[in-house]
């Protein structure tokens, strides 16, 4: 029998409008999952508010975790 197993998550901030490059104003947590049969692996994203990005970062920071954040201004990921 087969199920997904959690993976993790990736905080991301990007812009949202193509006319407006430089404005970092969407906010998203896509999870990460994997099939525990096969392997085959599925993200699924979150649309999150800003504040509720920042509370998600500074628990993260608070607790020690190793999750990730995309760094979309430089196409590099970063671990805390």
């Amino acid at each position: 029998m087969a199920g997904f197993i959690e993976m993790g998550y990736a905080l991301l901030n990007f812009p949202i409008y193509d006319d407006k490059q430089r404005e970092y104003d969407s906010y998203a947590l896509d999870r990460q999952y994997k099939c525990s049969l096969c392997g085959w692996q599925l993200n699924f994203g979150l649309a999150l508010s800003k504040k509720h990005f920042e509370a998600v970062v500074e628990r993260d920071e608070r607790e020690g975790r190793g999750e990730s954040r995309i760094d979309q201004r430089g196409d590099t990921w970063q671990t805390k």
